[in-house]
């Protein structure tokens, strides 16, 4: 996603992208939306990535109904993108409507099978969904072709053995659960990322709370499948 947001144009939109990689959501969105109404939806590629970039902020400061609209206005402009579709997917996924975010990742997934991003995100729905024969698919593919993030791997890898348990495929579970037990560092470092984001309090509690449940595989060296 970086690789198309990157190629805004304006001084105002790398304030923008600097701000929302430092963690300071309210300031990138403020300056998202100040080089906006300077934008039209001309220059294609910098103002789809201005847009998307405007989606991911909306949606990360808990405002699903006015990030949807614009992920819906995305895929409206160009449906042949990958991205539109999984800000889409994403939105869903926020709401609790995992089975319909599963059905604008698949889209995502067609426009660009390649992206292991991708792969993740349709797998960690089909996890929420209770489709635990989906995740695995979903998520190995994701593994296999490679994600960059250490934490995107340490939730994928989490949530790979509770599917492999749901599933009674007791020796890939276990395989993942000592991977996961070797993890304190990775968890330790993503403790210090999130608590260094400025977002108002309770911004982060669903992922303070995955945190916690992967810790405690990590400090237990409990299934995560129970």
């Amino acid at each position: 996603a970086l690789r198309l947001l990157a190629d805004g144009t304006t001084l105002g939109y790398y304030r923008a992208l600097r701000a929302y990689r430092e963690g300071d959501t309210q300031r990138a969105l403020a300056l998202v939306r100040q080089v906006g109404e300077a934008s039209t939806e001309g220059a294609a590629r910098g103002v789809y990535g201005l847009r998307h970039l405007e989606a991911i902020l909306l949606r990360e400061s808990g405002d699903l109904a006015a990030a949807r609209a614009v992920a819906d206005r995305l895929v409206a402009w160009r449906p042949d993108l990958y991205y539109g579709h999984a800000e889409q997917g994403l939105i869903l996924l926020a709401a609790g409507e995992a089975r319909a975010a599963g059905v604008a990742l698949e889209r995502a997934v067609a426009c660009a099978p390649q992206l292991a991003e991708g792969h993740y995100n349709l797998g960690m729905a089909r996890a929420e969904a209770g489709d635990a024969a989906g995740a695995v698919c979903a998520l190995e593919r994701a593994l296999r072709l490679g994600l960059r993030d250490e934490v995107t791997r340490l939730i994928a890898r989490y949530h790979l053995a509770r599917a492999y348990a749901a599933l009674g495929m007791a020796r890939e579970a276990a395989a993942e659960t000592r991977w996961l037990r070797r993890q304190w560092r990775v968890v330790r470092r993503w403790r210090e990322a999130l608590a260094a984001e400025r977002v108002p309090p309770g911004g982060h509690r669903r992922t303070e709370e995955l945190i916690t449940a992967i810790a405690g595989v990590v400090r237990e060296g409990r299934d995560p499948g129970a």
